[in-house]
C-alpha cells in the first residue's frame, strides 16, 4: 500500500489565491523522489505542475533558459522548492547536426564533431543510442575542456546561470559498457587524431578523462549538486553522488547499496543519489527501501 501511494500520489486540482498563487492542499510524500527528464513542452501541459508535485529533484533539459529553470522549481509556502539539475552526458553529445537552435549551434561551434567516435571507413560520427540520434564520444583533454567551457559559457551563465541547482551527468559509469563496445565499427577513432584506436585504448582514455571531466564540471557548478549516472559502483570525490537504474533487478540490491555507501563516503556534499525505477514490478520495492537505508538517495521516476 505504501508503494502504491508513493508511485501514484497526485494532488488533483490545486486552488489558488491572489496572495499565494499556488496553495497546495497536501504535503509531499515522505519519500524523496526524483524525476527524469523535464522538457520545456512538459511545462506547457495542463497537468503542469500538479503531476510533478511529488518530485523534489528534477533533471531538466540542458537548454533551459533562466525563466524555464525558475518555472521548473515546484513549491513554496510550507513546501520546499524542488531542485533542478542541468542534463549533461559523458558518452553522447548533441553535435553533427543533431539539433539546430542558437543554444546547440554554440555547442556545435565549440565542439569539433571529429572529437566524437568516428567510423573511419564511413567518415561519420558513430551514434550508439536508440534511435541512433546522438553522436557518441569518449572524453580526452581537448574535447572535455570544450564541453566544460561550454557549460560555463551557456548553461551555467547566459542561460540557466545561478538558478540551476547543479548538474546531472548521464553515462558516467566506471567503464565503457559492453553494449557500446559491441556497436563499435571495425575501424574507429576516439581521440581525434584521425587514426584507428583499439578497444583497450578507448577504455584507457575513458579511465583517464572521465574523472577529468567530472572535476572540470565540479569547477563550473561549485558547491552545487553534481551527480553521475554510474549504473553501478563508482567512487569519485568530484561527484555529490551517483545514480543506479533497476536496483534489485538489473543490479543487485546489495551491490547497489554498497555502491551508494562507497560514493557517499567521499562525496562532495551534499550527498545526492537516485535509485531509478526501470519497471515498477521488479524495481520499485528495492528502490523505495534504498531511500530508507541510505539517506540522501531519492526514489527515481523515469517518464
Amino acid at each position: 500500500m505504501l508503494l502504491l501511494l508513493v508511485t501514484t500520489w497526485n494532488t488533483g486540482s490545486i486552488p489558488t489565491s491572489s496572495t499565494n498563487p499556488r496553495v497546495w492542499p497536501k504535503r509531499r510524500p515522505p519519500t524523496p523522489q526524483a524525476y527524469f527528464i523535464l522538457q520545456y513542452t512538459d511545462m506547457t501541459m495542463t497537468n503542469w505542475p500538479d503531476h510533478y508535485w511529488p518530485y523534489t529533484l528534477i533533471v531538466c533539459s540542458q537548454d533551459f533558459q533562466n525563466s524555464d529553470v525558475l518555472m521548473s522549481k515546484i513549491g513554496g509556502g510550507r513546501e520546499p522548492v524542488s531542485k533542478s539539475l542541468c542534463y549533461f552526458n559523458a558518452q553522447d553529445i548533441d553535435v553533427a547536426g543533431t539539433f539546430s537552435t542558437a543554444f546547440w549551434d554554440t555547442l556545435e561551434a565549440m565542439f569539433d564533431s571529429t572529437w566524437c567516435i568516428m567510423d573511419l571507413d564511413a567518415d561519420t560520427c558513430v551514434r550508439m543510442d536508440s534511435p541512433r540520434t546522438h553522436p557518441a564520444w569518449i572524453p580526452f583533454q581537448e574535447s572535455a575542456d570544450s564541453l566544460i567551457a561550454f557549460a560555463s559559457r551557456l548553461p551555467f551563465n547566459l542561460y540557466g546561470g545561478d538558478d540551476w541547482d547543479g548538474a546531472y551527468l548521464d553515462n558516467c559509469a566506471a567503464d565503457v559498457p559492453a553494449w557500446r563496445i559491441a556497436l563499435l565499427p571495425t575501424h574507429f577513432d576516439c581521440d581525434g587524431d584521425g587514426l584507428p584506436n583499439t578497444v583497450q585504448e578507448m577504455q584507457d582514455q575513458w579511465d583517464t578523462y572521465r574523472p577529468y571531466l567530472t572535476a572540470g564540471l565540479r569547477g563550473v557548478v561549485g558547491d552545487r549538486i553534481l551527480v553521475g549516472n554510474s549504473a553501478g559502483a563508482l567512487v569519485d570525490p568530484s561527484l555529490s553522488g551517483i545514480t543506479i537504474e533497476g536496483v534489485g533487478h538489473t543490479k543487485s540490491y546489495a551491490d547497489s547499496k554498497a555502491a551508494f555507501e562507497a560514493q557517499k563516503a567521499v562525496a562532495h556534499l551534499p550527498f545526492v543519489g537516485v535509485a531509478w525505477v526501470t519497471q515498477v514490478s521488479t524495481d520499485a520495492d528495492s528502490c523505495l527501501l534504498m531511500t530508507r537505508e541510505v539517506p540522501g538517495v531519492y526514489y527515481g521516476v523515469v517518464e
